[in-house]
Order: structure tokens, then C-alpha cells, then sequence
């Protein structure tokens, strides 16, 4: 932040030393030249052009240092196109003319004036529409992938496993007498899906998970009814879950694709309960858990393997009206049976994805308050520019007030000023988003997380983003209005 600071007033510090002493003590003085807005447009354009493949560039494993600096040539390269649309900005004066008055054509005209000094501003402004308009699209797009993956995914209607499971890597089975009850159980209308899951690291010290179960029943290859879905990423996915139902294949998360560089046709090597295990990758699917990726085996497979054929956990699945009664009914009765109290950890499924995507919301509710502080620092910038540009045009506005100019005119004058510069700022920081969106999807979260999602713009949030922001701009036009009429215009003029 330092380094930026100070490399911010190089320019307004090579203005004030351009000017001699003696034109700065003379009543009226002249700009020096600014430095010229087309070489500034040309250089920010290539730099938009290329925030991309910088983004896209190799880095370190989980750091996605070249992500980061794309963002910051991104916005570097919007914010020096600025200027040159400022100073186009008189073009539009007979058109306000026309059709908003004098004030408004005014009020372009003053815009393209003043150039690079409102140029900064801008440039924060297009930031912070940016930052609304590519969080919010990167959160909607994670809320729907992830909520579609947790319908279909994290299915089923009880979950059964020992307790600590997670804290013991699973380690300790079910015991046999839960196995028996719940088979026992669910007998009469329940389905089943019991699973192994065990945690593994492949080289590298790149952990996963190896979940093993039966891919064929979860998916309905059976002629029975789906037990679920997975959101396939890349490959086939008939052929992919026919190939590891038989245990000729593995389907890997996008995380452990991108961790171990693999993709559909390489051979996933593992080690199950020390076993060698060496299968083709059928396909790859999107998966969010948080330990490293996953891998979908055949647990008939692992089970000869292995001579293993315990449960680590199970899946009850109850079809029909009644399911979610009967799923509580089981739930409750599991949990109470004797010799079982305490074994076991008995969740159903509701409830499981109701705190799932409770964890979810709460991670990014601190977002809102970041883009709020946002959008104020970029609407104070205004008031600052608007109150700059005031004190510097003092003589020219007291003089229209002199010549008849009115008092509404010249705050309607100013407040159009304010709209002008929000405009553009929003124009821009609309596009600049965008294009941040992309990278924040497809290269900061694939880089740092090893997951990316299904794009969905956030229309909504951007469409009622645009009046506040500009309802904002307004009101920091108000303070820049109190100046211009703080005196008399001949009292002014007469200091001049």
C-alpha cells in the first residue's frame, strides 16, 4: 500500500514542480501539460489484454502468485484507459444539451477538462465495481455448483458411521453388531450404500481420499432408481461409471486431477490396505470437500484386494413420500439401540446439508462487509475529486453565477459532473469485472483450492449494485455543492 502511495504522487508531484514560481504567485496560472492520454490508453489496453495470460502462467503449487499479479495488471490497465475517456467526455455535451440542459452539457465539458485529476477517482470507482460485480459472480456461481453437489452428491437420507470417524481417518469400522442391526433394519424398503474411505497420500505428500462403494447402485446402473449423481467435469459418464462399477476404472475429483496433473486415460495408482491398485481415470468430476481430492473405486474391488469387506460407513437411503418419517424413526431407534450408545455418529441427510450450506454462507458473509467498505472509499474519492475540482474552477463558477447563472444550475452542474464519472466508472468496472470473475473461477480458485465452478452471473446483485451506486456518487457530489456556494460570487471575484 505504501509502495502504491507513493508511486501515485509521482505525477501530481512532476505537475507541481513543472510550474515556475512566478506564474504560481500570479493570480491566474495555467496547467502544465499532463502526461498524454493516448500513450496512457494504449499501455493500459495492452495490459488488460495481457492480465489474462499472466494470470494463466505456472506458479507455485496452492499460491497463485501469477493470479495475483494478473489482477493487478488488470486493474492497473483499466484505470490508465481512464483518463482518455475523460477527456472524450465533451463529446457528449450537445446531446445533454439537448436533452438534460446547459448544466449537463457544462458539466461534460468541465469532465474532459480536468482529465488525469479525475482520472484517479475513477479508477477506484472502476475497482470497486469491479470487486462487486466478480465477488458476487464468483459467489453465485459457487453457491449453485456447490448446492447442486450437495443435492446430488451428498445424498442419501441417514449417515452412519463410528464416531470420530474423521478424527481416527477412519480407521475403526462400524462394528459388526451395528452392520447387522442396520441391514436388519432396513431390510423392509431401505436401500444401502455402505463405503470405505481411506486416506492416503500420493507422491508428492499430495493427500486424498480413496472413497470405495458400489458406483453401479449409487448411480442406478442396477435398473434400480439413482441413488445420486456426480457432476462430471471431463470424460463420459455413462462409459466412466459403467468402467468403475466393474472395477476397471476410477472417477478422481477436479482437486486430485489438478494436484497430481492427471487426466481421463492415465493410470491412478494406489495403495489400499498396503495393496497395489492400478486403474485407468474413466473420469473426472467436480467434488468440494476440504482434505484434499477423492477418488471413487469399485468397493467389491477393494474388498478382494484387500480380504476387507467392513463397513467404514453407510448410506440409507428410504424411497418414497414417507422417507424422511422413516428416516428420523431409524435415526432415532439407531441411536438408542442397545450396546450401541455412543458408537456411533447418526446424522440424517437433511440435516447434514442444511449445515453444509450453512458452513458455506458464513464463509463468505464477511464479503459483503469488504465490498461495502469498497464502494465508500470509491464514493469519498468522488467527493474529494468533485471538491477539488471546485476549488480549482472557483473564478469560472462564480463568474456563471455573476452572468445569471442560477444556483440550482450550477449544484445541478456538479451533480452531473458526479453522474459522468460514475458513469464511466461503472461501464468499465462492468467489464473489468467480468474479466475478473473469469480469473478468480478459473485460475486463483483452481490454483489455491484445486476446484472451480459452473459460471453464473450474478444479474440481480450487479442490477441493484448500479442505482446505489450512483445514488452514492450523488450524495458525495453534495459536499462539493456547499463549497461552490459557500460565498458570494462578488466577494470571490473581487479576492481574484
Amino acid at each position: 500500500t505504501v509502495a502504491v502511495a507513493v508511486l501515485a504522487s509521482l505525477v501530481p508531484a512532476r505537475e507541481a514542480q513543472a510550474v515556475p514560481p512566478t506564474e504560481a504567485l500570479a493570480m491566474t496560472t495555467s496547467r502544465p501539460d499532463a502526461l498524454p492520454a493516448g500513450r496512457l490508453a494504449l499501455a493500459g489496453l495492452v495490459m488488460a489484454l495481457a492480465a489474462r495470460p499472466i494470470a494463466a502462467l505456472p506458479g507455485p503449487a496452492t499460491l497463485p502468485v501469477f493470479g495475483y499479479l494478473g489482477i493487478f495488471v488488470l486493474f492497473c490497465g483499466f484505470a490508465l484507459m481512464a483518463p482518455w475517456v475523460l477527456a472524450r467526455a465533451d463529446r457528449l455535451a450537445p446531446t445533454l444539451t439537448r436533452f438534460a440542459g446547459v448544466p449537463a452539457g457544462l458539466a461534460a465539458r468541465f469532465v474532459a477538462e480536468a482529465g488525469p485529476r479525475s482520472a484517479v477517482s475513477v479508477g477506484a470507482l472502476i475497482t470497486a465495481v469491479a470487486l462487486v460485480a466478480a465477488v458476487s459472480t464468483m459467489i453465485l456461481s459457487f453457491r449453485t455448483t456447490f448446492g447442486t453437489w450437495v443435492e446430488q452428491t451428498v445424498s442419501g437420507d441417514v449417515f452412519v458411521r463410528p464416531v470420530m470417524a474423521d478424527e481416527n481417518r477412519y480407521r475403526e469400522p462400524v462394528p459388526p453388531e451395528a452392520r447387522a442391526w442396520i441391514e436388519a433394519r432396513a431390510a423392509n424398503g431401505g436401500v444401502l450404500l455402505p463405503y470405505q474411505r481411506i486416506f492416503l497420500t500420493a507422491q508428492g505428500g499430495v493427500p486424498y481420499q480413496l472413497e470405495a462403494m458400489d458406483v453401479g447402485r449409487f448411480a442406478g446402473l442396477d435398473n434400480g432408481r439413482p441413488l445420486g449423481r456426480f457432476l462430471f467435469l471431463d470424460g463420459d459418464p455413462g462409459a466412466a461409471l459403467r468402467q468403475t462399477a466393474q472395477g476397471r476404472g476410477a472417477l478422481i475429483s477436479e482437486v486430485m486431477a489438478n494436484r497430481l496433473g492427471l487426466k481421463v486415460g492415465d493410470t491412478l495408482v494406489t495403495n489400499p490396505g498396503g495393496a497395489r491398485l492400478e486403474l485407468p481415470v474413466a473420469g473426472i468430476i467436480r467434488e468440494y470437500r476440504t482434505r484434499g481430492g477423492v477418488a471413487y473405486v469399485s468397493l467389491e474391488r477393494v474388498a478382494e484386494l484387500t480380504g476387507d469387506d467392513t463397513w467404514g460407513g453407510v448410506r440409507v437411503f428410504f424411497p418414497g413420500p414417507q422417507g424422511p418419517a422413516r428416516a428420523r424413526i431409524f435415526a432415532g431407534a439407531l441411536k438408542t439401540a442397545p450396546g450401541l450408545e455412543g458408537r456411533l455418529q447418526v446424522t440424517l441427510g437433511a440435516e447434514l446439508r442444511k449445515e453444509v450450506r450453512r458452513i458455506f454462507e458464513q464463509t463468505f458473509a464477511v464479503t459483503t462487509a469488504l465490498l461495502i467498505i469498497a464502494m465508500a472509499v470509491a464514493a469519498l474519492g468522488i467527493a474529494v475529486t468533485l471538491a477539488v475540482l471546485v476549488l480549482e474552477r472557483s473564478r469560472e463558477l462564480n463568474t456563471i453565477t455573476a452572468v445569471g447563472g442560477g444556483r440550482g444550475q450550477l449544484a445541478a452542474m456538479i451533480c452531473w459532473e458526479a453522474a459522468i464519472l460514475t458513469a464511466v466508472g461503472l461501464t468499465a468496472g462492468l467489464g473489468c469485472g467480468l474479466v475478473l470473475a473469469d480469473m478468480l473461477i478459473s485460475v486463483i480458485n483452481r490454483v489455491s483450492f484445486g476446484w472451480t465452478f459452473v459460471w453464473h452471473v450474478d444479474w440481480p446483485t450487479i442490477g441493484r449494485s448500479i442505482p446505489l451506486v450512483l445514488a452514492a456518487s450523488l450524495l458525495a457530489a453534495l459536499p462539493a455543492v456547499r463549497l461552490a456556494l459557500a460565498q458570494p460570487p462578488a466577494q470571490v471575484l473581487r479576492e481574484q
